[in-house]
């Protein structure tokens, strides 16, 4: 349920709990099944995520500092520096 509807969650949680059945049928420690199977599995799309929430917290902050509730100036901000020079670049008034 956690992982949602579909073929691919399926796949993914049965795979899963059955990997991890193996592991415990072979007598491992929850230590051992967390650090060497699962960790080393799940590092990848963890990066990846983090590098998309960082994406969105760059353009949420540069819309909030652009609505002016964001970064004051002088704190630079791609938000504030848009907002400063929106006569130029958007209606090409210098």
């Amino acid at each position: 349920m956690a992982l949602g509807k579909g073929n691919w969650q399926v796949f993914i949680a049965v795979g899963l709990t059955m990997w991890v059945e193996a592991a415990k049928a072979l007598s491992y420690s929850n230590f051992r099944i967390i650090f060497k199977h699962i960790l080393p599995n799940i590092l990848a799309p963890i990066i990846v995520i983090s590098a998309a929430n960082f994406y969105a917290a760059i353009l949420i902050e540069s819309g909030l500092s652009f609505l002016g509730i964001g970064a004051q100036p002088p704190t630079p901000s791609w938000g504030v520096i848009i907002k400063n020079h929106y006569n130029y670049i958007i209606l090409g008034k210098p």
